[in-house]
């Protein structure tokens, strides 16, 4: 074959017509050639043993997996489908970055921790909720939904009442918010939650969302049916999701798709007609179009991947994810150390370890260039608290960022500071106001396990560095509140009144009485969400900052 094929290729460099029609090709065509010589050079030996040619084919479709080989590796950890893939990369490019190591964790497309098969969302499910993974707010009660109703009621005020208005979520998760927030609209009795609940109607609800899983999950939480024709289309369909049916063609119910109004199911006795949801890839495909907006965004700013940083004599270092190879077992390993502080015994069981680059990475060069404000002044601050050397910072010194979110936030005060109509954000998320060293963490049936084990499998999330964020958005134009504890603003909400209200119903039983009670402490408790977890309040510059409720004030 190998010698059909150079035979071939020299016949296609001495044909007369090659330098007219194939002149750009000629080059590649050369050096193919040149690479079959070499292969039958390699071959054609003195000796006469039989030739193998080991291909890697783990990346490939319909392969088994199992008849292929891996490299000599120290692990005894199952190996991930996801990890497979990883090793090959690594094998062929070198070790990749954090970042990288995250955003195939959570997001590869087929063995992604949130990007399952569609057909196994039954069994990705329970990665939220308290038989999880992780839990989130409004899975531990549906007074978070109600508090973030009284928000958004109230914003919606303060922008004047107008009759239509853009609900965002950015990763809603299961959708439990978003139903939650929505039904609790709906029972309120009061004019002015009718009026929401109409203006919302007329505005639409757009759903963040890069999963087709945890879209289907949202899909069916929020009652949704399909549409019946591409009519239902909205004017700011991306150009892949347009779809053309025909006749006799329904759309595969499998897949919500980008920018398609999705009608949703009224509840029985409510008159006002129930919003159309539309979902999106990425928030920079949401058009405001001079309707105002409202942006919640809870517990999406974590998932974004992050970058690791080191400073050494020799400037600053990536922090990357090699193979744990047995020859490499025993070689140092200069601050590499995990999040959860597992030693290096702990890390051999693993089939990946930690290194430092030995020269600036792409990341080091674009990040640390002088070009971006946000990292100056986080870098400017690190120099202005170390109290060593004459640079400000030491040997050691560790850096974690993510740019991912900085241009999310970024984006988000871009659309609130254009929008003519005016607009708020809120953001909820565990993290500090500061930036840290290293922050990941993976986590598995409520259990914390390190960041290089069982990728896929297991939930990456890093803390947010709430005071980059806000500075990002501030750069985008809009106006950054002060920084509260979610335990506060849910307080400022009125969850206490809320609680006391439900208990004092005479159809609550003493059980239903304690769990509201247990609910409420577990959000606003220090010791338990109420001051990990942040509030990050954004609003458009024609807004009075002052009005915005639930942030204190010195």
């Amino acid at each position: 074959f190998v010698q059909s094929f150079n035979r071939s290729m020299k016949k296609l460099l001495t044909f007369p017509l090659v330098p007219a029609l194939l002149k750009p090709c000629r080059r590649k065509i050369a050096s193919v050639h040149r690479f079959s010589q070499l292969i039958l050079r390699d071959f054609s030996s003195v000796d006469d043993k039989p030739k193998y040619i080991s291909i890697d084919r783990a990346g490939l479709f319909g392969v088994d997996q199992k008849s292929v080989e891996e490299p000599a590796l120290i692990s005894v950890e199952q190996h991930t489908e996801l990890a497979r893939e990883l090793i090959s990369t690594i094998t062929l490019r070198g070790p990749i970055s954090l970042h990288e190591y995250m955003s195939l964790g959570l997001n590869h497309l087929i063995h992604g921790y949130y990007q399952s098969d569609i057909e196994s969302a039954s069994c990705d499910s329970d990665k939220i909720g308290q038989g999880g993974d992780f839990i989130t707010a409004p899975e531990i009660s549906q007074l978070f939904g109600e508090c973030i109703l009284v928000w958004c009621i109230s914003m919606w005020n303060i922008l004047g009442c107008p009759a239509s208005i853009k609900l965002i979520e950015l990763g809603p998760g299961k959708g439990t918010l978003m139903k939650d927030l929505l039904h609790s609209a709906i029972k309120g009795n009061d004019t002015m939650a009718a009026k929401f609940r109409s203006a919302v109607a007329n505005g639409g609800v757009h759903l963040v969302e890069l999963s087709q899983t945890m879209r289907r999950m949202q899909f069916d939480a929020l009652q949704c049916q399909q549409p019946l024709t591409e009519d239902n289309h909205s004017s700011e369909t991306t150009s892949s999701a347009n779809v053309n049916l025909d006749d006799n063609e329904t759309m595969d119910t499998r897949f919500v798709r980008d920018g398609v109004k999705y009608p949703s199911y009224g509840v029985e006795g409510d008159a006002t007609k129930p919003p159309e949801i539309t979902w999106h890839s990425f928030f920079s495909q949401i058009k405001a179009q001079d309707v105002p907006v409202l942006i919640i965004g809870q517990e999406f700013l974590d998932a974004f991947p992050v970058h690791q940083f080191v400073y050494t004599k020799n400037g600053w270092r990536e922090k990357l994810v090699d193979i744990n190879r047995p020859s490499l077992s025993s070689q140092p390993n200069p601050k590499a150390e995990t999040s959860n502080n597992s030693s290096q015994s702990e890390q051999s069981d693993l089939l990946f370890r930690l290194v430092l680059s030995p020269v600036p990475t792409p990341a080091v060069k674009s990040l640390f260039g002088g070009q971006n404000q946000v990292i100056n002044e986080t870098i400017q601050s690190l120099r202005t608290n170390a109290n060593e050397s004459s640079s400000g910072l030491k040997v050691g010194d560790g850096l974690e960022i993510s740019p991912l979110t900085l241009a999310v936030c970024e984006d988000i005060g871009r659309v609130l500071a254009g929008n003519p109509a005016g607009g708020a954000a809120l953001l909820v998320d565990y993290g500090e106001d500061f930036t840290q060293e290293d922050s990941l963490r993976a986590f598995r049936k409520h259990q914390q396990v390190h960041i290089l084990s069982q990728v896929g499998k297991a939930d990456l999330t890093a803390d947010v560095d709430f005071a980059a964020c806000a500075k990002a958005a501030k750069g985008g134009g809009a106006v950054s509140l002060p920084l509260t504890t979610q335990g506060g603003f849910l307080m400022s909400m009125g969850i206490l009144e809320r609680v006391q209200q439900l208990i004092d119903l005479p159809s609550t039983s003493d059980e239903q009485a304690e769990a509201l009670f247990q609910s409420m402490k577990r959000l606003v408790d220090p010791q338990e969400m109420g001051r990990k977890y942040k509030v990050l309040g954004l609003c458009s510059p024609q807004v009075d900052s002052l009005q915005v409720p639930g942030f204190h004030r010195e």
